[in-house]
């Protein structure tokens, strides 16, 4: 754009945007605008209009916005000194190549610094160590439970659930029985006749544990009930646990597995049992007839 003369800066002009007049003194090229309406930009985040002051954006949100942006673009992360930053990278390099240590902190010059500080204010090598820091930090937490009883709470929640949508599923369930309380009382009638004729079988109770097949490079297998002699398992599935064909809306309450997941897992579980030269018989626990289940394998365990 060609810059204005003399003459062209001194001529009033009308603002297009509040109608008040101007001229453009202080400008050296053509503006419609006023000096005041000629600060109102586009913000680059919410694109929303403001009145700046020399600012980029229109927010302190915006602002931490942009920057963690910028810092994508130019280091690969939100900020410049997160892990696997570039410049984070190579600030350690530099520090493992001229100390041997990837943390400034782990410098013995850089620790002999800190003790002689710790020492002049507080009389020890450590804060933690100092009676005084440790009557602040106790006045600080009786404030804070104060306000916030439920502190511990929260916190364990906050931090829970970050693990366990990291982890995608609760590790606690791996100390549970995989046989639940309820095919156990299902299958109760069975195993008693089992018992009474000596016929092994493998469950998941006390006293006994649960058949398993390991397939190598992949995982292992555990089902309910297996009766080794007659080559037969049994898998009890609750609704809740175990997705129906068509059910395609299901999801498992703990694991949030999937609907297809589930299907493809069961039907890969019983393929993995047949190989092996076993019949599998699963039973629903919405089954109107799975009582009649039981006593039909009763009566065939009897005739043989």
């Amino acid at each position: 754009m060609e810059k204005l003369s003399k003459e062209d800066r001194n001529i009033k002009r009308k603002c297009n945007r509040c109608s008040t007049d101007y001229n453009l003194r202080n400008c050296l090229t053509y503006s419609t605008y006023c000096v005041n309406c000629r600060k109102y930009k586009i913000c680059p985040i919410c694109e929303h209009e403001f009145h700046h002051n020399q600012n980029q954006t229109c927010s302190k949100k915006c602002s931490e916005e942009l920057k963690k942006q910028s810092y994508i673009l130019s280091v690969g992360k939100e900020h410049n000194f997160c892990k696997s930053s570039t410049s984070r990278n190579d600030f350690e390099l530099r520090l493992l190549k001229d100390h041997g240590v990837t943390n400034q902190f782990q410098r013995n010059e850089i620790k002999e610094k800190l003790k002689e500080t710790w020492i002049s204010k507080y009389g020890v090598d450590n804060p933690s160590k100092s009676e005084i820091v440790k009557i602040r930090k106790r006045i600080t937490l009786s404030k804070t439970l104060e306000k916030n009883p439920d502190l511990y709470k929260h916190s364990w929640k906050r931090v829970h659930d970050k693990f366990i949508e990291t982890k995608g599923y609760d590790p606690r369930i791996m100390f549970l029985s995989s046989t639940s309380k309820e095919s156990i009382s299902y299958f109760m009638p069975l195993l008693e006749s089992l018992d009474e004729k000596n016929i092994k079988y493998y469950v998941g109770i006390e006293g006994n544990r649960e058949f398993f097949i390991s397939v190598k490079n992949e995982q292992t297998y555990f089902y309910d009930l297996c009766i080794p002699s007659l080559n037969l398992i049994l898998e009890y599935n609750g609704v809740a646990w175990h997705a129906k064909e068509g059910d395609d809306k299901w999801k498992h309450p703990i694991t949030k597995q999937s609907y297809i997941e589930n299907i493809a897992y069961f039907e890969r579980k019983k393929t993995v049992a047949k190989n092996k030269g076993f019949d599998i018989l699963v039973i629903w626990s919405d089954d109107p007839n799975k009582n009649k289940i039981i006593e039909n394998l009763k009566m065939k365990i009897d005739e043989n």
